[in-house]
C-alpha cells in the first residue's frame, strides 16, 4: 500500500484510537512510512484548522476527492 492509500483510508477513520490501530497494521513497523503518513494527516488537520469555516470552501468535496486533487504534491 502506498503512503497516499494509507492516508486516504486513515482520513475516513474518525476515532483517534481506531486510526492509530489502523496505522499500526497498515505500516507494519515501517517507521519511515508511519512518519510520512502521520505528517500528511497533520497537514490535513492544520489546513482544516486554518480555515475559518472549512465547510464553506469544501462543500461537496470528499476526503478522497481532496486527496486526488493533491496527489501530485505527495509524489513530487
Amino acid at each position: 500500500m502506498s503512503p497516499l492509500d494509507i492516508h486516504d483510508a486513515a482520513l475516513a477513520i474518525e476515532s483517534a484510537d481506531a486510526r492509530r490501530r489502523y496505522l499500526d497494521e497498515a505500516c507494519r513497523g515501517d517507521e519511515t512510512l508511519r512518519r510520512r503518513v502521520e505528517a500528511m494527516l497533520c497537514i490535513d488537520a492544520d489546513a482544516a484548522a486554518a480555515l475559518p469555516d472549512p465547510g464553506r470552501f469544501l462543500r461537496g468535496w470528499t476526503a478522497k476527492k481532496l486527496s486526488a486533487t493533491f496527489r501530485a504534491r505527495w509524489h513530487a
